[in-house]
């Protein structure tokens, strides 16, 4: 192994004694790289997170400005590690400004990886020392795109809050809330809405997040847009919408729970295609029979007065269209909707079951009583009146008992019997 190859190897392997005894003992350039990659021992350090090689080499003059085969500094691949130390030292040994916005072939700078990554440490370090956090690489994407796209909602709140656009939009037309929605970033698609950012934003083709969400099958994603604001049944740029899409591209779960919706499965976009053409066309028997069960018309022609079936026979599809159009191949979604009703009907209790349950249920009901407002004074003359008859009443029913005396016998009749001559009588 030669000296330079020496270096890397052990640059990469965190070996700070080998590094500085090659830059001490030998005239070996701090810098040199292979011949493969252009990736000097600095890169390989700082990839790898070697703090104590980093400062060695950087000590040693090493350049961190030197760009890989990918046009990649150290600080690139420190950011992609996460490795937020090392990017404070090399922060450090580079110019403010423009040296930290180096950009690679793909025009992304230090800030894009680190959002990419969702490396909010390294991504906060490089914001404060002046980096441009809404640069656009060849595709004119920012860093708040590619966060969007790995759903990291850390890194979009970060922007919003140092107060970067988050609706710039790309080549396409396409803000960072069209990429959430693309690859599936709930997180994201929240933190998105909560910054403000519009739902109903289209891209250079009209397509607004909800037709992204429902072409790649996010169902998640196209609940949360449409309860925010996106219409249903809303269009893009060639009269498509989200169940057209997602016909299209074969998202059958999203396509079930528009359906399920109560959307118009008969809709026709600009060329005259209903979802049902679209599932023909792209092959996709489940997304086909799942148009059929809530009730597709197979009769409806676009403008090229294609049915259905036609658009499946001119892609390629007859074979497993016509399986779907005599339910051999069913939408998971509507063969489990229709075994629970199925399994519904079939255990539903009978009527003394039902008695019983109703009993039990009724065993724990315990009205409150109403409360007592307060009587007026009519009601409380009314009520001492009512007292008073009773009381006189019950007075005349004792002076009736009274008034009736009943005879008593004397001592005499009580002790020697009625038969004692004269002797008693009746106490008048």
């Amino acid at each position: 192994m030669d000296r330079g190859t020496e270096l890397l190897v052990a640059g990469e392997k965190g070996d700070t004694d080998t590094v500085r005894r090659l830059l001490e003992t030998t005239s070996l350039d701090a810098d040199f790289c292979s011949q493969d990659d252009k990736r000097t021992a600095l890169h390989r350090a700082a990839g790898y997170g070697h703090l104590a090689v980093v400062e060695t080499l950087l000590k040693a003059e090493a350049n961190p400005l030197v760009q890989s085969a990918a046009g990649r500094t150290a600080l690139h691949d420190s950011c992609i590690g996460g490795f937020d130390r090392v990017v404070k030292v090399l922060v450090r040994y580079m110019k403010r400004g423009r040296a930290l916005d180096t950009q690679d072939k793909d025009g992304q700078s230090a800030c894009h990886l680190a959002a990419f990554h969702g490396e909010l440490d390294c991504f906060n370090i490089l914001a404060d020392k002046g980096a441009d956090c809404g640069l656009h690489d060849n595709l004119m994407r920012t860093p708040g795109h590619l966060a969007a796209m790995r759903n990291h909602p850390s890194i979009l709140q970060s922007l919003f809050y140092k107060g970067i656009n988050l609706q710039v939009t790309d080549s396409q037309g396409r803000a960072p809330i069209h990429y959430a929605a693309q690859h599936g970033g709930l997180e994201a698609l929240v933190a998105l809405i909560q910054c403000d950012c519009p739902t109903t934003v289209g891209d250079s083709f009209g397509c607004r997040p909800h037709h992204y969400a429902a072409a790649h099958n996010h169902a998640n994603c196209l609940r949360l847009l449409i309860k925010n604001g996106c219409h249903p049944e809303g269009r893009d740029g060639s009269g498509r919408t989200p169940a057209h899409m997602a016909a299209q591209y074969g998202g059958m779960t999203c396509l079930h729970w528009l359906l399920e919706k109560g959307i118009n499965p008969n809709i026709q976009d600009d060329q005259g295609y209903t979802p049902l053409h679209y599932s023909g066309d792209a092959g996709s028997a489940e997304c086909f029979n799942c148009c059929l069960q809530h009730d597709a018309e197979l009769s409806i022609r676009n403008n090229r007065d294609d049915t259905p079936l036609d658009t499946a026979k001119l892609a390629g599809h007859p074979v497993v269209i016509e399986k779907a159009l005599r339910s051999e191949l069913k939408c998971r979604h509507c063969l489990h909707k229709y075994n629970f009703l199925e399994w519904e009907k079939a255990n539903q209790p009978s009527k003394v079951e039902r008695g019983i349950s109703h009993a039990g249920e009724s065993a724990y009901v315990s009205p409150i009583p109403p409360a007592q407002r307060a009587a007026s004074q009519s009601e409380k003359n009314r009520q001492k009146q009512q007292k008073l008859a009773a009381k006189k009443a019950s007075q005349d029913k004792k002076g009736t008992k009274s008034d009736v005396k009943l005879p008593r016998r004397d001592l005499a009749a009580k002790y020697y019997g009625e038969h004692v001559g004269d002797i008693y009588k009746l106490d008048t």
